[in-house]
């Protein structure tokens, strides 16, 4: 078995976490798989997995190992594929992460039509707000609604949500509603944070071509775009959002906008992907695909909105 074999295999056992179920779906021996890692870890000079009768887990020196695994094992597929990058069908299996807005508003409505189109390709979804390592979590690309952190992934720029300040009518009633940035004094937020450090979001505002930084007072503070809504839903503050997620509770009155007449600008939608001088096919179809639809959603969402008008 070459380097590039055995390296396939120890990705393999992390991803099932056990010598067998890699072996069946290597389909190798089990003494084949355990001979290849054990001469894997002689060739790099660490012990790489741990190993009890129950489990197998990754060492330190695995953890730091696998992501260079990962990019070699990327790079070969790469390198395989050269040159039929633009002729190849589609295929294999794609695993994209994405905010729960996207996924509910604009993804999965449409998932079938890239299904119908790409049937060769298996597609692993991840929904949910909170940050991915790509690398090391084997991800292809995601898609991330809000102002970028410095990467050094691929952002491309899919669309702009307008950014919409809100609340139940209940809050709204109890509390009344906030005509300008001073009144929010006397009010709550449903405060976001994101990211390994929970980094607080502020408030955007821009009035008058400035742009101003309001921190609210949090009746509490979260993490999760669907969860956000629901706490707004519930009476719990006001709740600044990005409106790709929630047209149907304020076309329903179950959110009601406040400070309609301040600027509270927009969130760009992104998908990210790790830089790579030959984008697998998998991934370009996506990447294609979800541009074409989320000029779609743009169009409906206007055309909705002149109705409204």
């Amino acid at each position: 078995m070459d380097f590039i074999q055995k390296l396939q295999v120890f990705t393999a056992v992390v991803e099932f976490q056990s010598f067998a179920r890699a072996a069946e779906s290597l389909r190798l021996t089990r003494p084949s798989v355990t001979i290849a890692i054990n001469e894997l870890e002689k060739e790099v000079g660490v012990r790489l997995l741990h190993r009890t009768t129950r489990r197998t887990t990754l060492t330190g020196d695995g953890r730091v190992y696998l992501d260079q695994a990962r990019l070699t094992l990327s790079a070969v597929d790469e390198a395989r594929s050269f040159f039929n990058a633009y002729i190849a069908e589609p295929s294999g299996k794609l695993r994209v992460d994405m905010s729960n807005s996207i996924a509910r508003s604009v993804i999965i409505p449409r998932i079938s039509r890239f299904l119908a189109l790409y049937p060769k390709v298996e597609l692993a979804l991840g929904v949910s707000d909170q940050q991915v390592d790509l690398v090391a979590e084997a991800v292809d690309c995601v898609l991330r609604v809000g102002e970028l952190a410095s990467t050094s992934l691929v952002s491309r720029l899919v669309h702009r949500t307008p950014t919409v300040t809100c609340a139940s009518p209940d809050y709204l009633k109890e509390h009344g509603t906030p005509q300008s940035l001073e009144d929010l004094e006397n009010h709550v937020g449903i405060v976001y944070f994101h990211g390994r450090n929970r980094k607080v979001k502020e408030w955007q505002f821009t009035i008058e071509g400035k742009s101003q930084s309001i921190r609210m007072k949090p009746a509490l503070m979260i993490n999760d775009h669907d969860a956000c809504v629901e706490c707004a839903l519930k009476g719990l503050g006001l709740a600044q959002i990005g409106s790709i997620g929630i047209q149907n509770e304020l076309a329903a009155g179950h959110l009601v906008p406040v400070l309609s007449h301040l600027d509270a600008g927009t969130m760009p939608v992104s998908i990210l992907y790790p830089a790579r001088n030959h984008l697998p096919p998998k991934v370009r179809a996506f990447l294609d695909w979800t541009i074409s639809i989320f000029a779609e959603y743009a169009e409906d969402q206007a055309r909705g909105s002149n109705k409204a008008n």
